[in-house]
């Protein structure tokens, strides 16, 4: 029954930040609809917003909100941003536990690196060699053969 529950609270809380009082920027993608605001992947949410200072609040309210009246809770620490600009990296910061991450270095979610200058074979190359040890393991070799 948790997924379930948790889609339900992914879902309303999506909702919640994509309704147009909401004042909340997502990304603007080119020949889209509307902006790209957020994502919800097994039991994380992504939320891609414009980078000002405003937006950041107003986003940061949102989500207290939603929090309050759902009864959630959100931990800080455990949430990283990536500011993808020519522009300064914001001042804001909800807490001292939020952290952005810097131009050039990456973090891993759901076991891939992720970062703003990240290298597509390098990504590759460390899935390939992950699954090659785990079929070593298990005893099969022909999955990956070596180049």
């Amino acid at each position: 029954m948790a997924p379930y529950l948790y889609l339900f609270i992914s879902e309303a809380f999506s909702f919640f930040l994509n309704r147009p009082n909401a004042r909340v920027r997502g990304l603007v993608v080119p020949h889209a609809c509307k902006d790209f605001l957020d994502s919800t992947y097994v039991d994380d949410n992504v939320l891609y917003l414009q980078g000002n200072d405003a937006n950041l609040q107003q986003a940061e309210i949102r989500i207290e909100r939603f929090c309050k009246a759902s009864g959630g809770k959100i931990n800080w620490n455990k949430h990283r941003g990536f500011w993808v600009s020519s522009n300064s990296c914001s001042v804001w910061c909800p807490n001292v536990d939020f952290q952005w991450v810097p131009n050039g270095m990456v973090v891993k979610y759901l076991g891939f690196l992720v970062g703003v200058e990240i290298q597509k074979n390098h990504q590759l190359e460390q899935v390939r060699d992950k699954i090659r040890k785990k079929n070593l393991v298990m005893g099969i070799n022909k999955a990956f053969p070596c180049r």
